[in-house]
């Protein structure tokens, strides 16, 4: 079986595909999550936040990248803080699609488990 009917073989209800928009690229590096938005194969929003960051107070680079400002995020709950919404939504999927190797360690920074699932980071895929 190839990729294409590999990925076609996943129910859209069982797919989660996972935006998130960061301080900075690197998790292990002190970059937060600024938002995060999940949604289901057939384009359902399951969840879409914008996130506090824990120790982060500023980040001028990424702001003006992705628009969010420390006054935007101020009183947000954190990424930690929702974490539990966050693991309940992802827990029945069985594929997880996402943008950039290092989303998976921005999550489990903020202590959020991913299940066990089939990953797809379409950055390595398609750039």
């Amino acid at each position: 079986m190839g990729r294409k009917e590999e990925l076609k073989s996943y129910a859209p209800a069982a797919i989660a595909a996972i935006g998130c928009l960061t301080t900075g690229p690197n998790a292990k590096a002190g970059d937060e999550a600024l938002a995060l938005a999940v949604a289901d194969g057939t384009g359902e929003i399951l969840f879409d936040e914008l996130v506090r960051p824990e120790r982060r107070k500023s980040w001028k680079q990424a702001e003006t990248r992705t628009h969010i400002s420390p006054a935007l995020v101020e009183g947000r709950k954190t990424l930690r803080e929702q974490a539990p919404e966050i693991e309940k939504i992802l827990s029945s999927a069985q594929l997880i699609v996402f943008y950039g190797k290092d989303v998976p360690a921005f999550l489990k920074k903020s202590g959020i488990t991913l299940p066990q699932a089939k990953t797809l980071d379409l950055a390595h895929e398609f750039s």
